[in-house]
């Protein structure tokens, strides 16, 4: 778009926000939010406290219901099953997808308690701590295949924590092994980091949140500055995109 054209429609845009608001916004829909981040990370609380808030829906996708018995074996041998089980979650978050386009309409924002990205790097790190990588690829393939038909969060929230705070926060839980092998953690912050860094080449609103020596109370005031930046950056992208309609 040509320098003049670019004006004239932010122009537009200009007076169209000042005519529009209340319920006659342009944003009728809410925003999709997913959390990610560590076991002990605060993702839970977090979560639980954003979805008390009104117009908010909270979905948890961590921890799939389906067939226990297939998942207990494929925990139980992850040498031989990570691929699986890789599929075995998308499946389990796949089931979510169906809910959401109507809770946005409803205008509610919808927030993900985990999502895919976790499930890609977590199958990123298993399979290299059990397989030496000898799946990754043929993971990743699966993914990219399988995003395409998953709703792209409007913005994705890392909470960061240090280790020896994340290991007291889930003292005495009653875990699985992966959530305290330090090992897989390391692995998993690497994989996570490497999907980070694609979304932001992508132009995808991604934000580290350090959450080590806040409250909850703290974090979750500095997420929900986050997601008021974010909500004004997509009524800015969607009065361009309606004004560049009508020039």
């Amino acid at each position: 778009m040509k320098t003049k054209e670019r004006e004239k429609v932010i122009k537009i845009g200009k007076r169209l926000k000042e005519n529009e608001t209340g319920n006659n916004s342009i944003i009728k829909n809410g925003i999709t939010i997913a959390v990610e981040g560590l076991d002990g990370s605060g993702k839970t609380t977090i979560c639980n406290a954003l979805a008390k808030t009104e117009k908010v829906k909270l979905l948890h996708t961590s921890i799939p219901k389906l067939l226990p018995d297939i998942r207990r074996i494929m925990n139980d041998n992850l040498k031989k099953y990570v691929p699986f089980r890789f599929m075995y979650y998308l499946c389990a978050q796949q089931m979510h997808q169906e809910h959401i386009s109507n809770y946005l309409k409803e205008g509610n924002d919808v927030i993900f308690d985990r999502y895919i990205y976790s499930t890609l790097a977590t199958h990123l790190a298993l399979d290299k701590l059990y397989n030496n990588n000898k799946n990754s690829e043929q993971i990743k393939i699966l993914f990219y295949e399988a995003e395409k038909n998953f709703m792209t969060p409007d913005l994705v929230i890392f909470l960061n924590i240090d280790r020896v705070m994340r290991l007291k926060r889930i003292e005495g839980r009653q875990n699985s092994n992966d959530d305290t092998n330090e090992t897989l953690m390391d692995l998993y912050l690497v994989e996570f980091n490497k999907i980070l860094t694609i979304l932001k080449e992508k132009g995808k609103m991604v934000a580290e949140v350090n959450n080590s020596d806040i409250s909850i109370d703290k974090t979750l005031e500095n997420i929900k500055r986050i997601i008021k930046k974010t909500k004004e950056m997509k009524r800015d992208c969607l009065y361009i995109q309606k004004t560049c309609k009508k020039v």
